[in-house]
């Protein structure tokens, strides 16, 4: 039975450490991309920075919600930088920048497939304050089909882009 119960805590602190990591992307996206998309002269690229930017802060939304019906998980609020302190990718090219994008959407991707995969109904139950634990992976799997979306956006602008050179 212990070892259950240690299969069942390490499972958890997994899940939570993919959770802040996720978080973490997710407000670190939304800063720089709004402040990229600030930046853009062209419409489309800013209409699409600016959708991310804004998914990204619903997201961050979303898991900050999600975290009040955790038993014992906490995390560090993010900061939002300013224009000053916000990282710049004013150096890349417009493919560069979206091909950096991407491989962060996947990583949250991946992060949250392992949050909703990576604890079993047992353990989700130990930490679950609401009433049905299976609502966690359906907010995982809401999480994860949005940031697929975001790949098939990217990808998409990625292929227009190259159509058009």
């Amino acid at each position: 039975m212990k070892r259950l119960t240690a299969d069942h805590d390490e499972q958890i602190e997994t899940m939570y450490a993919s959770l802040r990591s996720a978080y973490k992307a997710e407000s670190e996206m939304e800063q720089n991309l709004y402040w990229e998309a600030h930046l853009s002269s062209e419409p489309e690229l800013r209409a699409l920075l600016l959708r991310l930017s804004y998914d990204s802060l619903g997201h961050k939304a979303f898991l900050e919600h999600l975290f009040t019906k955790l038993r014992g998980f906490s995390y560090e609020r993010s900061k939002v930088p300013s224009p000053e302190t916000a990282p710049k990718f004013t150096d890349l090219k417009v493919d560069d920048l979206l091909s950096s994008i991407r491989s962060s959407e996947v990583r949250m991707m991946e992060g949250y497939l392992q949050a909703k995969h990576g604890a079993s109904d047992e353990a989700l139950k130990k930490i679950w304050l609401g009433e049905d634990p299976h609502i966690f992976r359906d907010m995982m799997e809401y999480l994860v089909n949005a940031e697929r979306l975001h790949d098939t956006l990217l990808k998409a602008y990625l292929q227009n882009m190259k159509k058009g050179e």
